[in-house]
């Protein structure tokens, strides 16, 4: 099974394929919704870390198909770094998450070249539409204003 795609059986029977999500965030229950989100829309979880430090080696060994990053993590490295250090590596896709509403961070996510940068708090079913779209190549870019308005960019 190559490309990164992996097959598994559903309950029928039938084989289908899903996409790899590595997630990045520092607030435990956060990570846990996501990850039970994801998981019910069809997507597999290769693992979830709170500090931008242990990114680099677990992404190398569970070769994602995209990276949801939270900015603010644990740790001296916070989710930009992170997103640097990937992305001088791998052009894997990066949906940032926040909760800073800050001119400066956002300026410094700019640098990174990132598919999605989305505000807390985010609907669960809003992130698997912006998720699908990515893997689906319709759009390149997401920003998002606020939670309810997304803008597309790079169409």
């Amino acid at each position: 099974m190559g490309n990164g795609e992996n097959k598994s059986l559903n309950g029928l029977g039938c084989i289908m394929k899903y996409k790899k999500i590595f997630i990045v965030e520092d607030q435990s229950s956060v990570a846990s919704m996501f990850k039970l989100m994801l998981e019910a829309k069809g997507y597999f979880v290769t693992g979830i870390v709170s500090k931008g430090e242990n990114v680099i080696s677990l992404l190398e060994t569970t070769n994602p198909d995209l990276v949801i990053m939270d900015i603010w993590l644990k740790g001296s490295m916070d989710g930009i770094e992170a997103a640097m250090k990937i992305r001088n590596l791998s052009s894997i896709p990066i949906v940032f998450v926040t909760a800073d509403y800050s001119i400066e961070t956002r300026k410094r996510a700019d640098l990174v070249d990132y598919q999605a940068y989305l505000k807390k708090p985010i609907r669960y079913e809003h992130l698997a539409h912006i998720i699908n779209s990515i893997f689906d190549g319709s759009v390149d870019c997401i920003e998002e204003e606020n939670a309810t308005k997304p803008t597309l960019c790079k169409v």
